[in-house]
């Protein structure tokens, strides 16, 4: 399933509260993240290549990351990837969609990727990416969510910042998560002739 997380619908002004043309996305706990993305990674932006999908109407941004730290998934420490978002801009034209991750050259953050076509994308819009700045993360999306729960009717609401936390703080709970989900494989036992 390509992007199992992206979005669901776009919001109308009469629907909900939220400004017209909000993004909603599943919502998800970090945990639930952590045990849904292919990949997570701690990665550090080196350039951005904006070029046009449809010349004069929209556009998509590739940003090349360097991977600091591998939680899960196959990309290694030092290796790059490209990371694909819709919208960017080319000279005077600004292609903007509601609730994508805001970049920036020399940043870094935590990544709870899946792959799309050549490139990787955030799995569910704007909601992949956890800012790292001065040590401390910190995770404001810009959409509205959609909690989803088993015999409850769906209600959408805009999606909560998180409390910033220290990295290591952040990243021992990351790896707490993935402890719980990593079979643990028995050594053999050594046999004697």
């Amino acid at each position: 399933m390509r992007c199992q997380f992206a979005i669901l619908a776009l919001c109308t002004a009469g629907a909900i509260s939220f400004e017209a043309g909000a993004t909603v996305v599943r919502g998800m706990t970090l945990e639930q993240k952590t045990l849904s993305a292919p990949t997570i990674v701690l990665a550090e932006v080196l350039s951005q290549d904006t070029h046009w999908v449809r010349e004069g109407g929209s556009a998509e941004t590739v940003f090349t990351l360097k991977v600091k730290q591998s939680f899960k998934g196959e990309l290694r420490s030092g290796s790059t990837f490209t990371l694909l978002q819709a919208g960017g801009r080319i000279g005077q034209f600004v292609h903007e969609v509601p609730g994508q991750s805001p970049w920036k050259k020399g940043e870094q953050a935590i990544l709870f990727l899946e792959p799309f076509e050549r490139h990787f994308v955030e799995i569910g819009v704007g909601i992949g990416k956890y800012g790292i700045e001065q040590g401390i993360v910190t995770h404001a999306p810009k959409v509205a969510v959609a909690i989803v729960e088993k015999g409850r009717q769906m209600k959408i609401e805009a999606a909560q910042p998180m409390k910033p936390t220290p990295l290591p703080a952040f990243v021992a709970q990351l790896k707490g998560f993935l402890e719980k989900t990593t079979p643990k494989t028995p050594r053999p036992a050594i046999q004697g002739r």
